[in-house]
């Protein structure tokens, strides 16, 4: 049995972290030395990374505050099938437009806009229905995006 305030790996937890107890509770020696280091308690939707990549090195200068979020993508990077901060070339995007053509989905993905007659049934089938916005109190600001949204939209039809 390890003495009080004394570290040992805990070889029950899959991460194999260091572990102490203080005040009869069982820590993650990590967390507390980076505690110590910043001068309040972590929040649980914080996380510690160890700079260096070593689980067992907790060394204040290895450790560093992170979000989930950043810390999945430090570790992530480099990995197969992680795309994070990887974007598509004009080139590879041509190949992914040519395989998408003529298979279901949605429209954006087809290239593809309703034709007349298309438009005309949707016209048709919503004759005589209250328009769904209709009634509702929209601020200037939000009319003025509204008019924006829809300028660009029809600038893309007349393209």
């Amino acid at each position: 049995m390890p003495k009080k305030g004394s570290i040992k790996p805990n070889s029950e937890m899959h991460a194999r972290y260091h572990k102490m107890r203080i005040n009869g509770k069982q820590v993650n020696v990590a967390r507390y030395i980076l505690e110590q280091k910043i001068g309040r308690p972590l929040q649980s939707s914080e996380y510690v990374h160890h700079i260096n990549g070593e689980k067992l090195d907790d060394r204040p200068e290895n450790l560093e505050l992170v979000t989930p979020k950043s810390h999945s993508a430090i570790h992530l990077v480099g990995k197969v099938g992680c795309r994070k901060g990887k974007h598509h070339t004009p080139e590879s995007k041509s190949k992914i437009s040519a395989a998408r053509i003529g298979k279901p989905g949605p429209r954006y993905w087809l290239g593809k806009h309703p034709s007349p007659e298309t438009k005309a049934k949707i016209s048709a089938s919503l004759k005589g229905r209250p328009s769904p916005n209709k009634g509702k109190i929209t601020s200037p600001e939000t009319k003025a995006k509204i008019s924006i949204s829809m300028k660009r939209k029809l600038s893309r039809i007349r393209d």
